[in-house]
């Protein structure tokens, strides 16, 4: 899945980050939800980018996006901005 997200394959990559949420070892791995929902925020699927995205917010707030690129939480909040 990163080898599509550093190539841009966005479309190529949604599958297996859909597979890494489903897969996922615990519920508290925030990781999958963000990489799911940056995938779908580079393809424009606003409603489903905001809402892997909130997920991730919601359980770890701010810091569940450290290591992430700095877009994703901006993209979140000015998305969560709009919805309230």
């Amino acid at each position: 899945m990163n080898a599509h997200i550093d190539l841009k394959q966005y479309e190529l990559a949604k599958p297996w980050a859909e597979i890494s949420l489903q897969t996922r070892s615990s519920d508290r791995s925030t990781s999958p939800l963000i990489d799911l929902g940056m995938v779908c925020m580079r393809l424009e699927q606003h409603d489903e980018a905001y809402s892997y995205l909130h997920q991730a917010y919601e359980f770890g707030k701010e810091r569940a996006f450290q290591g992430s690129p700095r877009d994703v939480l901006i993209y979140y909040k000015e998305e969560r901005a709009k919805r309230n």
